[in-house]
C-alpha cells in the first residue's frame, strides 16, 4: 500500500452507529445543563406570572394575555443537587414512555442522608413538570418548569381536558390565558396556579413537539441505571456467631 493511501485510509470518515450516537447526545446532555427549556423561561411564584428575558429583567403577564400550549412537549425531569448544583440529571417526555420515579426508587430515600440547611433536612433530589407554550402576542416561545403541588394540580387539569377534547379539534392546541386562584389547604388558602382554556384551538405552529418516540427514553434509562452507585453499602447482615462472647 502507498504512503498516499494510507493517508487516505487513516482520514477515511468513519459511519457513526447508533449506539455511538446515543453516547454523544448524552454527553451533549451533561454538557449543556437546561438545554430542556425551550425560549424562555415561565415562572409562577405567589400569584404572579412572569416571563424571564434575563437574570434581571421579569416580563409580566396579564391575565387575558393568550397562550397556545403544545401537549405533547409535556415532560418530567430528575434532579439531583449538591452545593446548589446538578450532579445527575435525567428526564423525558410522556409520549415517549418516560415517567418519573417514585422517590422511594431514588438513592437517599431515607432523611438522614440529606444534606442539612437552616431549615432542616433538605431532600436532594427534585422532579419538575415542563410544558412549552407560544406567546400568541409576540410568537415567543417559553418552558414552564414547575415542582410544586399546585404546580401537578394545574398540569393535571390541563391534560384532562385536552385528552378529552383533542379529537374535536385535531391539528389544533388549545388556547389558555395564565390564570391563578386560592386552593384551600389544611394551613390556609395558598395561591396556586391554572392554564385556563378560553375555549379556542390553533396550530402550535413548526416548533410543535413531534409525536411519541420510545427511543428517546433510551438515555433517561442509561442514567437511572448509573444511580446504583449513589446507593450507600448495604451492611452485612451479623449472625448470632459473629457476636462478642461476653467473657
Amino acid at each position: 500500500m502507498s504512503r498516499i493511501e494510507k493517508l487516505k485510509e487513516q482520514n477515511a470518515v468513519t459511519v457513526i452507529n447508533d449506539s455511538d450516537l446515543m453516547a454523544l447526545a448524552n454527553a451533549a446532555h451533561d454538557l449543556l445543563p437546561g438545554d430542556d427549556i425551550v425560549g424562555l423561561p415561565l415562572k409562577y411564584v405567589k400569584g404572579v406570572w412572569t416571563i424571564h428575558e434575563d437574570k434581571d429583567n421579569k416580563r409580566p403577564i396579564g391575565p387575558t394575555d393568550p397562550f397556545v400550549v403544545d401537549p405533547l412537549s409535556f415532560s418530567e425531569r430528575v434532579i439531583r443537587w449538591e452545593n446548589k448544583r446538578p450532579t445527575h440529571r435525567f428526564g423525558g417526555r410522556r409520549v415517549d414512555g418516560f415517567v418519573a420515579p417514585p422517590r422511594h426508587v431514588l438513592p437517599e430515600a431515607d432523611k438522614k442522608d440529606w444534606p442539612v440547611a437552616a431549615s432542616g433536612p433538605v431532600d436532594p433530589w427534585q422532579v419538575s413538570q415542563l410544558v412549552v407554550l407560544r406567546d400568541l402576542a409576540t410568537g415567543e416561545l417559553v418552558t414552564w418548569v414547575s415542582s410544586s403541588f399546585g404546580g401537578k394540580i394545574a398540569l393535571g387539569e390541563f391534560l384532562d381536558r385536552f385528552t378529552k377534547e383533542a379529537k374535536q379539534n385535531p391539528g389544533k392546541c388549545p388556547v389558555v390565558v395564565l390564570d391563578t386562584y386560592k386552593r384551600p389547604t389544611d394551613y390556609g388558602e395558598t395561591d396556586t396556579p391554572r392554564l385556563k382554556f378560553t375555549g379556542d384551538w390553533e396550530p402550535f405552529g413548526p416548533d410543535a413537539s413531534p409525536p411519541g418516540d420510545p427511543q428517546r427514553v433510551l438515555m433517561a434509562r442509561h442514567a437511572m441505571q448509573s444511580l446504583k452507585a449513589l446507593e450507600p453499602p448495604k451492611a452485612e447482615r451479623k449472625s448470632d456467631m459473629d457476636d462478642a462472647i461476653p467473657f
